[in-house]
């Protein structure tokens, strides 16, 4: 695992994907408040996190179970300056509780499949809002 960890926590972005293609995916939700609150599962370095920031106005918690990536999520925030509407949550995706509603958008690039993805879904459905 420390040779994993060695070469997965100095990666760019620690999974597949781009601003660009988090952009579009964004673009293309309808009904978004203008401030959500938003959980972004599995947030790695943060990359997409800072771009959920930057693209909605709201509010991201962010979840991972790695302290480097929480690290990493919250330089990447602050030098954005973006810090202030961010909440950092150390925390297996296996072991999260929110209460039900939470959140108007639930994001996760490239993280859900750890959960296997149908149980990926059924764990996160009672987090978010109805018409989330």
């Amino acid at each position: 695992m420390d040779y994993f960890l060695e070469i997965f926590a100095k990666l760019p972005r620690a999974g597949p994907g781009s601003t660009a293609s988090t952009t579009r995916a964004w673009e293309m939700m309808s009904g978004v408040p203008d401030e959500p609150h938003i959980l972004d599962i599995g947030c790695g370095p943060g990359v997409q996190t800072v771009d959920l920031l930057q693209l909605s106005g709201g509010t991201v918690v962010a979840v991972d179970l790695l302290p480097i990536m929480i690290e990493r999520t919250k330089a990447r925030a602050r030098a954005a300056q973006l810090g202030k509407r961010l909440k950092l949550v150390r925390k297996d995706m296996n072991a999260m509780k929110f209460p039900p509603g939470s959140f108007d958008v639930i994001w996760s690039e490239a993280a859900i499949y750890n959960l296997g993805f149908e149980r990926g879904l059924e764990t996160i459905k009672p987090f978010v809002r109805p018409g989330g």
